[in-house]
């Protein structure tokens, strides 16, 4: 019986433990997850952010003006923004923003980033 009680007494210390471990993993990765800053798709999906971003591509001169020598708005996309809630947001149709910021359909939009509107 003594036995019987001193294994339990060890499971219960095992469990404790798992317990406490499994605890700080989820409070590290809650953290973790926190602290990235995170690169979205243009359509809403959120991917992860490279280690330099890369600058938007150059629009094509014959479908679209340089943001640059356009006159107009800029919007700076802040974290968690997509392609798809700038364009509901200023009504500007999102095949057009793709195509003035010179973006493929897919491509991330990164935190920090000017998105050029055509209003």
């Amino acid at each position: 019986l003594d036995n019987l009680e001193k294994k339990v007494q060890r499971n219960i210390e095992l469990t404790s433990d798992l317990t406490n471990r499994l605890e700080g993993l989820r409070t590290e990765l809650a953290q973790a997850r926190t602290a990235q800053s995170r690169p979205v798709q243009a359509a809403e999906k959120p991917a992860r952010e490279p280690e330099k971003p890369k600058p938007p591509a150059e629009p094509k001169k014959e479908t679209a003006q340089k943001p640059a020598q356009a006159k107009g708005k800029f919007h700076e996309v802040r974290p968690g923004e997509t392609l798809y809630s700038i364009h509901v947001k200023y009504g500007v149709p999102l095949e057009t923003l793709r195509q003035i910021n010179g973006l493929k359909e897919g491509q991330p939009i990164f935190t920090g980033q000017k998105i050029y509107l055509a209003k």
